[in-house]
């Protein structure tokens, strides 16, 4: 499930670019695809999952924290530090994520930090910058926003796993995804509503862009993630997510014809090792 997860995160850097050479902006984009995602959600529990909808009043605070952290501002930091840096930085920014949770769920959730992780961790920070080419530091901007933007994306990113193996607890996972999905939509929503893109922000060509963005970018792939997350440790799952670059440049490879280089194929095998390394060593 984590690994799918990954697969459908990697058209995020796709279709957001098709929507940011359109001149929107990147807090709409992310306002919009959250608000598509919550209501394709929405649907799709009221028809199947009715009782997932139900929650106590009193898991809201906590779930309304997880959202504006994990989702409304990891949505905000990454998009911009595409706009900023370009996919390739960005996506080696994020993928400090892992480092992260493997420090904060120590501290909270009191996961061992073993060789085998740490290993794993190594292979995976070293597999996506070959994978990304960020180890040529001409593609890199060094605009100081954009860094930060990128690390904080990075950040946030992580917490979605932290929060998810609290909220799993007490919550299904259609529950939890659901909820920090509405959550940021909600929120940035109030600072970017997302139906300014109906007074010509968006053309018809690029409609299909937004309601991929939605779907394979975010309903799909936060719900893969937190449903894997009930069978394997938060340290491990950010770990595994890392296939996300693999699979991005691999779809760049098949439908668009770039050219793969050495580094990058020695990148793939340094991440797909850390996995295996993940599976067959816990």
């Amino acid at each position: 499930m984590i690994l799918g997860a990954g697969v459908c995160w990697a058209t995020t850097g796709l279709f957001g670019t098709i929507l940011f050479r359109q001149g929107i902006d990147p807090l709409l984009v992310a306002s919009s695809r959250l608000s598509l995602a919550a209501i394709f959600f929405f649907l799709l529990l009221f028809f199947r999952f009715r009782t997932s909808l139900i929650i106590k009043f009193a898991a809201l605070p906590r779930l309304f924290i997880f959202g504006l952290l994990g989702v409304a501002l990891f949505n905000v930091f990454y998009l911009h530090a595409i706009d900023n840096l370009g996919v390739s930085v960005a996506v080696a920014l994020l993928y400090t994520a892992p480092a992260f949770v493997i420090i904060v769920s120590r501290l909270f959730l009191k996961e061992w930090i073993t060789p085998v992780k740490s290993v794993a961790l190594l292979l995976t920070t070293i597999g996506v910058f070959l994978v990304v080419g960020t180890y040529d530091f001409t593609r890199w901007t060094l605009e100081p926003r954009g860094i930060a933007l990128g690390v904080g994306a990075g950040f946030t990113f992580g917490l979605i796993s932290i929060f998810s193996k609290v909220a799993l607890r007490r919550h299904t996972e259609f529950t939890i995804t659901f909820y920090f999905i509405l959550t940021g939509a909600i929120l940035l929503s109030l600072l970017k509503p997302p139906w300014l893109l109906l007074l010509g922000k968006i053309s018809p060509a690029t409609l299909p862009a937004l309601l991929a963005l939605a779907l394979i970018s975010t309903f799909l792939p936060y719900l893969l993630y937190i449903s894997g997350l009930k069978y394997l440790e938060a340290g491990k799952g950010s770990i595994v997510a890392a296939v996300e670059p693999v699979a991005a440049f691999s779809f760049a490879a098949l439908f668009l014809g770039e050219r793969l280089l050495v580094p990058q194929f020695i990148g793939f095998i340094f991440v797909v090792g850390a996995v295996l390394l993940l599976v067959y060593k816990s």
